[in-house]
């Protein structure tokens, strides 16, 4: 913020000009100069460079143990939110707009900032805006309104370059023309109104503030009385006289609904009706719900209210549900599903949180949104985790690096989540440099990606049978042909129908398990894969307990290609008389090389659970090191210790083995594996 007094003005008394400029009539200074010669800032504040590989220095965030060498930082075992605010960054950010005097005080961790907007009366709208400055407590506070907008508007305006004045001094403060369009339309007609808005409650060059702030949104928009959706200055009416209509959100585009007027130019034509200008899928379609930051304000707010064209649309937590009937009962809409909008996660529209989804689901449900500042795709959703003191161990930390945000995000998932399922979305051999186990993330695509569900590959006749008996018979023939020819499939639950010797290097030792029942419980409670996981500050290498299965022998051979979709079989001996066959969508013959290493990841299924969960396979790649690098993930592998694809060509068997395969696809069209850098004990 600027100051434009004079050095000595202590009691100010601001009026404001024909030209729409405040004067002080106490110091006789005009805020003309100011204007002209205040900086303005960046549309955002500069985010930090990302680090190179073998000096990323990571600390972030808590809930990981980060390794230097022999040294390493445990998460402690119960770090609250004001031990971790100690750590964020110096308040002092590198494009900080010039400030003349300290108009803000700095918010301690358990206050916030609430706008006072006044009434302007007769003035007209392009009286000045105005507001005041109120510090509340946490627990303490008034009713207030959120605002749910963004900083940048439909035509991708973001520049801050229009004033905005604060407190008794009139200090500028500029913001973005959304933003302002936004207050001058809530300016009451009488009084006054108190609003939280982002933009000016918090300050934005204090990191640590904003840090603090950002982290407690959930919060500040689940306790505010009701929440403003602005969705731009063309949605709505500027020359309404008197007040707005209030309807339903879910009336929208019914001939019951609302009104707006059939021409901009035209501002006395018959007004038409709202279904021939607006409808909720049409509304989805504009760039305010492709931003992540509105999705925590419109699901946490309790109440939320949408200026369209001369009306104010209500909505509540019941909204959603009437909007998905009232578009089925439509006649020129087809089957309804919000999940094919724009905005799947508005069905939680004001319903205060997303039931049953934890941080991995949330961030598939909002991977598509946009942010200014990459970090904030994470950041932006926390929200909607929980806004207790100490429920939610992330929290955002502005001073990092957005390299370093998602290589702390991908670990926290492994550590704290268990969650493996983001090794099928490495970078693996696609990763020319730095971590290949963390997916690629640089694009709008490759973040979508990571969060679809790759296709998963598996055998198992139980479940293929269902409930059909005759069914169930073929399946079991076609087992007991496998069976009598030697090929072991690796059942859903990860353990092999037929006992056999297993390796594991981890343990040092050979073991030999006789059934299912030996196997989960002398590994899972000897080594679970999660225990102990570790990441190295510098290089990003995570070290966690793999069971290693075998070496490659040579390089692998296609032994049936496209045998499902595009998936290719593969034979890699790993042994005499031993081999392994493999589905994959990459081409192993030409990345597989001599003694890259099989490994598998035991995701701990519990003993008679029906789960589907299977183990993860891996395939490692030595480094001179001592590490490994991660080339591929699958998720099918059969154990043949006969090699009967040598001499057993008959097309019928290939086609048996074609059939006998269960493939579950879930919403993926080309998969890409990908994954880094892995130090495995």
């Amino acid at each position: 913020m600027s100051r434009w007094h004079a050095e000595w003005c202590t009691s100010p008394t601001v009026q404001v000009g024909d030209d729409q400029v405040p004067r002080c009539m106490n110091c006789q200074t005009t805020a003309h100069a100011r204007l002209k010669t205040a900086d303005r800032p960046n549309p955002v504040p500069r985010i930090p460079k990302d680090e190179e590989y073998g000096s990323l220095n990571l600390s972030w965030p808590p809930t990981v143990t980060f390794t230097s060498g022999e040294n390493a930082t445990h998460p402690p075992a119960d770090k609250g939110k004001d031990d971790q605010e100690a750590e964020l960054a110096s308040p002092q950010s590198s494009d900080s707009v010039v400030i003349d005097h300290d108009a803000t005080t700095t918010l301690s961790s358990d206050e916030f900032r609430l706008a006072v907007l006044h009434a302007v009366g007769d003035r007209g709208k392009s009286y000045p805006i105005h507001v005041d400055l109120e510090l509340h407590k946490d627990t303490q506070f008034p009713d207030y309104d959120a605002v749910l907008y963004t900083w940048v508007d439909e035509n991708g305006n973001s520049e801050r370059c229009h004033p905005i004045y604060v407190g008794d001094y009139w200090d500028i403060t500029f913001q973005t023309k959304n933003c302002c369009d936004m207050l001058r339309y809530l300016r009451p007609s009488r009084g006054l109104k108190l609003v939280w808005v982002d933009a000016i409650c918090i300050d934005q060059n204090n990191l640590k503030e904003r840090a603090m702030q950002v982290a407690k949104m959930g919060q500040i928009y689940s306790r505010c009385s009701q929440g403003w959706a602005w969705m731009g200055n063309d949605l709505v009416r500027d020359d309404l006289q008197g007040l707005p209509e209030r309807r339903w959100l879910h009336e929208l585009g019914t001939t019951s609904g609302h009104t707006v007027s059939s021409s901009e130019n035209n501002m006395s034509a018959e007004p038409r009706r709202m279904s021939a200008d607006m409808d909720i899928l049409k509304l989805l379609k504009r760039k305010y719900f492709g931003r992540v930051w509105i999705i925590q304000e419109l699901v946490l707010a309790p109440r939320v209210l949408i200026p369209i064209g001369n009306v104010i649309s209500a909505a509540d937590h019941i909204t959603a549900r009437k909007l998905t009937t009232s578009e089925k009962e439509s006649a020129n809409t087809r089957e309804f599903s919000w999940n094919d909008t724009e905005a799947p996660w508005l069905k939680y529209m004001a319903q205060g949180r997303i039931d049953g989804s934890g941080l991995w689901e949330i961030m598939a449900l909002t991977a598509k949104s946009d942010a200014s500042d990459f970090r904030d795709k994470l950041y932006g959703i926390l929200g909607l985790l929980s806004f207790g003191s100490n429920s939610n161990p992330l929290q955002p930390n502005y001073a990092i690096s957005a390299r370093h945000m998602v290589i702390g995000f991908f670990a926290h998932c492994l550590v704290n989540d268990r969650n493996p399922q983001l090794f099928f979305a490495a970078q693996g051999h696609a990763a020319h440099e730095g971590v290949s186990w963390i997916p690629a993330w640089e694009t709008q695509r490759s973040w979508e990606q990571v969060f679809v569900e790759p296709f998963e590959l598996v055998y198992d006749f139980y479940q293929s049978g269902a409930s059909d008996p005759e069914h169930r018979i073929i399946i079991q023939l076609k087992y007991d042909h496998f069976k009598r020819i030697g090929i072991q499939f690796i059942k859903s639950s990860g353990v092999p129908w037929m006992s056999v010797n297993i390796r594991l290097d981890v343990l040092k030792m050979e073991v030999r398990f006789h059934d299912e029942r030996n196997l989960r419980q002398n590994f899972c409670q000897i080594y679970p894969w999660h225990r102990d996981i570790t990441v190295d500050s510098n290089t990003g290498s995570i070290s966690l307990w793999l069971t290693r299965l075998a070496s490659v022998g040579s390089a692998p051979v296609e032994a049936l290609e496209e045998f499902i979709d595009d998936l290719t079989l593969y034979r890699i001996n790993t042994g005499p008389g031993q081999s392994f066959l493999i589905g994959s969508q990459h081409p192993l013959d030409r990345l597989l090389k001599h003694d890259d290493e099989l490994f598998a990841l035991d995701r701990e299924v519990k003993l008679g659970s029906s789960n589907s969960d299977r183990l993860v396979f891996m395939v490692l790649r030595k480094q001179g090191d001592g590490r490994h690098r991660l080339l591929t993930c699958f998720s099918y592998l059969c154990f043949c210790p006969m090699p009967w694809l040598t001499t057993y060509e008959e097309p019928r068997f290939l086609n048996e083995l074609q059939e006998s395969v269960q493939v579950a696809r879930r919403k993926i069209d080309r998969y890409t594996v990908q994954v880094g850098q892995t130090g495995v004990r």
